[in-house]
């Protein structure tokens, strides 16, 4: 595999981290290591017979010492055992929800059209960033609507 699929494989799974509220320390070097030392760089993925990174006993953050190489289907087990309440019902039992901030490991996170904005100290600026975005994505969105519907482009020359 190029450096380059490999570092973006590490920037999704710190990513997807960052989105659960865990915390992420390894640095590039340190997260491939693990795999190299593994042996199953080759194998990593999502699906039967692959590898996943995780959190050993899925507690704490992906910290060097608190995370080892396992079958996926593993890790599907230890998450359903682990964690018995659905993501969906998790999420719909969160402070917040529905109002375009989720309260999340101490913080107050805020995604919009699933696509995530940020972590905030504050509701006010959890809020404030919403109504930021949200303006944004449908002024984005209202451009961009039927532009290329020859009626349209018709009425708009009279």
């Amino acid at each position: 595999m190029s450096s380059a699929v490999l570092f973006k494989a590490f920037k999704m799974q710190k990513n997807s981290a960052k989105y659960r509220g865990l915390d992420w320390l390894l640095t590039f070097d340190e997260w491939l290591n693990i795999w190299t030392e593994s042996g199953r760089l080759s194998d990593r993925g999502f699906g039967a017979g692959k590898f996943v990174m995780a959190r050993i006993g899925d507690k704490g953050g992906y910290v060097k010492g608190n995370v080892e190489i396992i079958p996926f289907e593993k890790n599907a087990s230890d998450a359903r055992k682990n964690h018995p309440v659905s993501n969906y019902e998790r999420r719909s039992k969160q402070i917040g929800s529905g109002r375009g901030w989720t309260f999340c490991a101490g913080k107050f996170q805020v995604t919009v059209s699933k696509k995530y904005v940020g972590r905030f100290n504050t509701q006010e600026e959890a809020e404030t960033a919403y109504k930021f975005h949200s303006s944004r994505m449908l002024e984005l969105s209202s451009k961009c609507i039927l532009t290329d519907n020859p009626v349209v482009l018709e009425s708009k020359k009279q």
